[in-house]
């Protein structure tokens, strides 16, 4: 199982989001968590994760990281969240 952790915001022209979706689209069983300051600059408008994806809030504790790694990989493939 692999999972992918990622900021939304990143130097260059592709963003965290754009990453997840090309990884996803290369390994359709990845696991993503986003982790962002500013998750509704941009994400959908409303801080929300896209489908699929998992944001993480910044600033977040150790245990909520460690609670959101635990969740992703433990997840079924059901196609949901």
């Amino acid at each position: 199982m692999v999972l992918l952790f990622t900021d939304v915001v990143m130097p260059g022209a592709m963003d965290g989001v754009e990453l997840a979706h090309a990884a996803m689209a290369r390994w359709p069983d990845l696991k993503v968590i986003l982790t962002s300051g500013f998750p509704e600059s941009r994400l959908s408008g409303n801080g929300e994760a896209p489908a699929g994806l998992r944001l993480l809030s910044k600033p977040y504790r150790r245990e909520e990281l460690a609670r959101a790694l635990r969740e992703a990989l433990d997840e079924r493939q059901s196609g949901g969240q």
